[in-house]
């Protein structure tokens, strides 16, 4: 078995973290030490991440990725403008939408992470969806995330016959019931963001 590693340039267009990760599968794969995934990472830099890499001190395999990350990541500024840009497609789940978001931001220091997650996963829910979401107010990124799977797994349930998951005002006991344990259930996947690189 081989890992298929492609040259890293630090364009703007690439994701250092892709690449640290597929170094880390074959360094796990052939059981390199950290000298070797080094030796290695190097080799498969190219332009100006080869040149910036050439004009660094001796470094451990962590403060490499850390440093890596930290100089061909995504700014402040671009990780905005891509939240901004960032819509649910047309035939993408709420938690593949959702997953996308937390990785343009996985290495944000914002304070308010999850209120700026919150906001951007609303804004570029699909209409039908935000509009079921706003009609529920969730204070939080993982609510938001919980209403939005359940409207979607409500409509796959209802979609043979046509019926609306938004329900009617007449309360409904089980409805309600089955509601608050699905976002219960659900709302847990999004309540920490991993940022640890050691692992």
């Amino acid at each position: 078995m081989q890992v298929a590693v492609s040259k890293f340039s630090g364009s703007a267009k690439e994701n250092p973290e892709t690449f640290i990760r597929t170094v880390e599968s074959a360094k796990g794969l052939y059981s390199w030490s950290d000298a070797q995934a080094m030796a290695f990472a190097g080799l498969h830099l190219k332009g100006k991440a080869l040149d910036w890499y050439n004009i660094q001190e001796p470094m451990t395999w962590l403060r490499f990725k850390k440093a890596l990350i930290g100089r061909f990541g995504l700014e402040p500024s671009r990780m905005l403008a891509a939240l901004t840009k960032r819509m649910q497609g047309e035939k993408e789940s709420v938690r593949d939408y959702a997953d996308a978001l937390c990785t343009l931001v996985r290495h944000s220091q914002d304070p308010n992470l999850q209120s700026t997650l919150r906001h951007f996963f609303m804004s570029g829910l699909r209409e039908d969806v935000q509009s079921f979401v706003k009609t529920r107010r969730p204070e939080t990124f993982e609510a938001a995330v919980a209403e939005g799977e359940y409207f979607e797994d409500t409509s796959l349930q209802q979609g043979v016959n046509g019926a609306h998951p938004i329900r009617s005002c007449q309360y409904d006991f089980e409805e309600d019931l089955r509601h608050a344990i699905h976002i219960l259930v659900r709302g847990s996947s999004y309540l920490h963001i991993d940022t640890d690189l050691s692992k």
